[in-house]
């Protein structure tokens, strides 16, 4: 076995592989401190703040970190910009880092993560990369099924599409990425879908005796854990895992259990899947359907590439945006009482069933987005303290409004005001006045919203 990285990943040969292993276990040892310090499992002392990295990066704290590696902000004093800064926290990861960053600098594409240069601390590699501001789409998912909500069908597609993009510019450089899971994607504060974390990333054909083999278990392809697979492709693998993805932002659970590895292959070869229709009636069938092909056991089974996967969401999201959208949350956003109750009257006219809630200011709309995201928003522009465009702003940001239509009001928006608007794609825009509420209604019948 070459390294075991927690349970969350790990990476072995199929030869090697042992079927009782449990899935929560790490590796432990009772070596002493002073023995591992040169031993290629053991950890390496932290860089504190202030810590240069030659004569450009200065480390200005820790960002994160997993079982493999941590992850510093850093600041580039040569070209005045913030960075992150990865390194190995151990020896034995040190080839995997390299790796990842000669990976890295080969792919060109918005959604993946750009690497600017190598360096080594005291003989300890590091990588300087793209600091990229936003969320894991793990706490996304986690924060939505705290509120009680589920990610959209149309996030969800969004999402999906970005995520299969990125693979197609993996998969044509010939590698397959092996760990797409939710924590190795990012909801970038710009906007961006990002996929992170290629370390382990192989040819996307390989095929070999005893191959290597790596990932989340939860995630990996029933290949890339059956020793008695004729053929592991990893590229396909990667579609198998993006359908778990999928599956998972759904439903919010897993589409099997993971007790153990050998529990984890034999449910997947005899339990069914439930159907995500089962747990939610607003999928569209085409969707679902393309999950359920995507965690085929069989490689053959699946989509033969992501540009496939690609053309099939391009589809379902037309669909999607042809179908009304039930409302069912409202918020008007709106200082001036008299407006947001004009608002509101017509909007209770127009969808009797939905809540509405009124916000006075931006934070207070803010505050109502995290207690729970709505479908649609009025969003005044001029307020006091956090004006509308502010407000959105930081909403998109901390993605919590990312399935809300939104209808700008105004009593005067300016050229720069509209051009922003379309940066954060709100394209509806109501002047306050007496052709308010035509001007709504003919919006909302535009909008296809039910």
């Amino acid at each position: 076995m070459h390294c075991l990285w927690g349970m969350r990943r790990f990476t072995t040969t199929v030869t090697e592989l042992a079927f009782h292993l449990p899935t929560s276990e790490p590796l432990k040892t009772t070596r002493p401190d002073h023995v591992l310090e040169s031993h290629p499992f053991a950890s390496r002392s932290e860089w504190t703040v202030g810590t240069m990295l030659g004569d450009t990066i200065e480390i200005k704290g820790v960002l994160g970190e997993g079982n493999m590696s941590k992850v510093y902000e850093g600041h580039d004093r040569v070209l005045g910009r913030t960075v992150a800064v990865k390194v190995s926290k151990t020896a034995c990861n040190d080839a995997w880092l390299m790796k990842e960053a000669r990976v890295l600098a080969t792919l060109g594409h918005a959604s993946v993560v750009k690497v600017f240069s190598i360096g080594k601390q005291g003989g300890v590699p590091y990588m300087v990369m793209e600091l990229v501001q936003g969320i894991s789409l793990s706490q996304h998912m986690s924060r939505t099924q705290g509120r009680s909500q589920a990610i959209s069908v149309r996030e969800c597609v969004r999402v999906l599409s970005d995520i299969a993009g990125a693979l197609s510019a993996v998969h044509r450089s010939g590698l397959a990425h092996r760990d797409i899971k939710p924590d190795n994607i990012v909801l970038a504060k710009d906007g961006r879908t990002m996929i992170l974390d290629l370390g382990i990333a192989v040819a996307g054909d390989a095929q070999e005796e005893g191959q290597t083999i790596a990932g989340s278990p939860a995630y990996m392809p029933p290949e890339a854990v059956d020793p008695r697979s004729a053929f592991v492709a990893p590229r396909l693998g990667d579609i198998f895992s993006l359908g778990v993805l999928a599956y998972e932002m759904l439903t919010g659970r897993l589409p099997h259990e993971v007790p153990s590895l050998s529990a984890l292959v034999l449910n997947r070869l005899t339990v069914p899947i439930d159907p995500i229709s089962k747990t939610r009636s607003d999928v569209p069938a085409d969707l679902e359907a393309l999950i359920v092909q995507m965690l085929s056991v069989s490689q053959s089974d699946r989509p033969q590439s992501v540009e496939a996967i690609l053309c099939r969401l391009a589809d379902i999201e037309r669909g999607v945006h042809t179908m009304p959208k039930l409302v069912r949350d409202i918020l008007v956003v709106d200082d001036d009482a008299a407006i947001a109750r004009l608002l509101s009257i017509q909007l209770r006219t127009l969808f009797p069933t939905a809540r509405i809630r009124v916000a006075s200011d931006g934070e207070q709309a803010l505050e109502a987005l995290l207690e729970s995201p709505a479908d649609l928003v009025l969003l005044d522009l001029q307020m006091p303290r956090v004006g509308g465009i502010e407000m959105f702003r930081r909403a998109r940001q901390d993605r919590v409004s990312m399935q809300s239509d939104v209808i700008a009001v105004t009593a005067g928006a300016h050229e720069h005001d509209v051009q922003v608007l379309r940066e954060l794609d709100i394209d509806h825009v109501i002047l306050k006045g007496a052709s308010m509420r035509e001007r709504l209604a003919s919006i909302l019948c535009t909008l296809n919203l039910n």
